[in-house]
């Protein structure tokens, strides 16, 4: 499970800040905002990843 707003920058444990990640995706976001990682993709400093390709690939939705 992951959290549009992460805990650290003051997100909540609810129903509307959690959608499902894998493990991976979780870990590659990190404590970012969902608009910085897009920042990041539009500045070639990240690939793009998505809960289709991580299925694709065999990871788990947690």
């Amino acid at each position: 499970m992951d959290h549009k707003i992460p805990i650290a920058r003051g997100g909540k444990s609810n129903k509307s800040n959690c959608v499902p990640a894998c493990k991976a995706c979780n870990t590659h976001k990190g404590h970012r905002l969902g608009i910085e990682l897009e920042m990041d993709k539009l500045a070639g400093t990240v690939s793009s990843t998505s809960a289709e390709s991580c299925n694709e690939d065999g990871n788990d939705i947690k």
